[in-house]
């Protein structure tokens, strides 16, 4: 293959980015201050349009100069116009690849392929903005030499066609306990293909390769009302109408108008009772509405070899990664999905796991999962990872450990009420009341960090819970973990105790801790970790 230009479109995307960070500028000049005559205006005008022109041109200047070209073995990557670089990424070195199709990328009929290796640098992932799917197939199927590229060009182009897209996304039966309305979990994709044997022919052999997957979930609508619910997106609204209620003020000067319709309101309790009424159901349905978007197409499959994240309604994303490549896995639930029984699991890899212009970190497996299903599910896609309930509890010695440390959130917030004392409604008392309130928190929550931690270290495998109010489980390999420290403060050392650290690969590097195990445990800890030799490969 000779070396080719990126998609022409690549320009009109970068314009397209030019103009979005352009825009405040121009509002202000050219708009705010159409009519002024100042000299800061005249030559601020002059820098913009200049700015302006010469970040076209340079636009223009990229797509003409860099080029790219697939070989065996490698990307082969040219770039400059008067001094020419050539950049070799091997294939080996990629960690993932992402797919992203916007709604101008889906109106123009391309989409964007994002590819994130192991290596450092501003040049660590090899992206195409705008590329035709066919082309995007062609490279996905060269560097991951499988027959991936026809699922994820499938993925790409389903919005085409209806029947096809209904057939492979229809909710999937569950089975035993879940087959009461829960999310599909452990079912095969030629079940549902058998069905649409009236297909397009030019779907049937990527149908026959995505029937290899395996469904592991899929949201229903009771997941997705949830979701809305648990992630709080009904109270964006209220902020989104303050916020264009100022913007307007500051154009139209509607403030005296905006008073007298308050007041109005105001003045009648049942009108004040619907309004609120309205804007409550109002929130709820945008809420609802913005977590279909983002979730309600959401599919996590995987096969042998790979994992795959399918998401989004308008802003189609995929999201492939080699399940060798997953060098940790995080389960984080804060409070409100502990409460809920929720959980997220996320993946940890040695490249970014990010989605330009996306909303949702593609390392996500799906953000509300609930917990036996999060626990069921990993141990399905990641049969490699063990993960295991049966953890040990930190002794006695921890909590005190914990106790005794100094807390200097309440050292400086005691100094910042006596210097100020407080006095609110007559009581000149409020300095010790709030310093008590404040200490009593603390100790709490260090206790259920006590309660919460647990550890355990198997043959292969490692695994971490910590957290308070919420709590985080980290698992890792032996032979994924690159470093590990042993650390021991003046308490600990008094108290025989001792905080064991792991490292792993990641953009940024991934440093995992539990404070206060044993000390034998934390020597068990360096022998644990000798066995890792035996483990690794060593490549030239």
């Amino acid at each position: 293959m000779r070396p080719q230009r990126y998609h022409p479109l690549v320009m009109l995307f970068e314009l397209g980015r030019l103009i979005k960070n352009s825009a405040i500028a121009a509002f202000y000049l050219f708009v705010l201050q159409w009519q002024s005559t100042s000299a800061f205006v005249f030559y601020g005008r002059i820098i913009f349009y200049f700015i302006f022109g010469i970040s076209l041109m340079a636009i223009i200047q990229r797509w003409l100069t860099k080029r790219y070209e697939l070989d065996e073995h490698a990307f082969q990557l040219y770039k400059g116009l008067l001094k020419q670089t050539k950049q070799s990424i091997p294939y080996s070195k990629v960690q993932n690849h992402s797919q992203h199709t916007s709604f101008v990328h889906r109106m123009l009929h391309v989409t964007s392929l994002r590819f994130e290796t192991g290596i450092s640098g501003e040049d660590a992932a090899v992206v195409f903005k705008a590329i035709t799917k066919a082309e995007a197939a062609r490279i996905i199927e060269r560097v991951t030499g499988s027959d991936e590229a026809q699922d994820e060009q499938l993925n790409a182009s389903s919005h085409q066609d209806d029947a096809a897209h209904e057939g492979i996304h229809a909710p999937a039966r569950l089975h035993g306990e879940q087959a009461g309305g829960r999310s599909a979990c452990n079912v095969n994709l030629s079940e549902v293909l058998d069905k649409d044997e009236e297909a397009a022919p030019n779907n049937i052999s990527v149908a026959q390769n995505r029937s290899t997957r395996t469904i592991h979930f899929q949201p229903t609508r009771k997941d997705t009302i949830k979701a809305s619910f648990t992630s709080l997106s009904f109270l964006v609204l209220i902020p989104l109408l303050v916020s264009f209620y100022f913007k307007l003020n500051d154009m139209f000067h509607v403030e005296q108008e905006a008073e007298g319709l308050a007041n109005q309101v105001l003045s009648s309790w049942w009108l004040t009772i619907i309004i609120i009424l309205a804007l409550i159901a109002l929130s709820l349905a945008f809420g609802m509405v913005r977590t279909y978007l983002l979730y309600g197409k959401y599919e996590i499959s995987s096969d042998d070899s790979h994992i795959y994240i399918v998401r989004g309604v308008l802003n189609e994303s995929s999201f492939s990664i080699a399940k060798d490549k997953v060098q940790a896995v995080e389960i984080k639930q804060p409070l409100m999905k502990r409460l809920l029984g929720l959980a997220e699991v996320k993946l940890t890899s040695a490249g970014d796991l990010s989605l330009e212009d996306a909303k949702l970190s593609s390392s996500s497996l799906y953000p509300y999962l609930p917990v036996q299903q999060a626990y069921a599910m990993i141990q399905e896609i990641l049969p490699a990872y063990e993960l295991s309930n049966m953890m040990q509890k930190l002794p006695k010695a921890s909590l005190w450990s914990r106790l005794a440390r100094p807390s200097w959130i309440f050292i400086i917030a005691l100094g910042a009420l006596l210097y100020f004392t407080p006095s609110w409604f007559g009581f000149h008392g409020w300095w010790w009341v709030l310093a008590a309130v404040l200490l009593i928190s603390i100790i709490l929550t260090r206790i259920l960090d006590y309660r919460n931690a647990r550890y355990v270290m198997n043959q292969r495998f490692i695994q971490f819970r910590t957290g308070s109010w919420s709590t985080h489980m980290f698992i890792s390999k032996r032979e994924k973990v690159i470093e590990v420290k042993v650390a021991r403060n003046p308490i600990q050392r008094w108290l025989g105790l001792a905080t064991i650290e792991t490292t792993n690969r990641s953009k940024p590097i991934y440093h995992a801790s539990i404070q206060d195990v044993p000390l034998e445990q934390a020597v068990a800890f360096f022998e644990w970790y000798k066995g890792r030799a035996k483990e690794i490969k060593l490549t030239d």
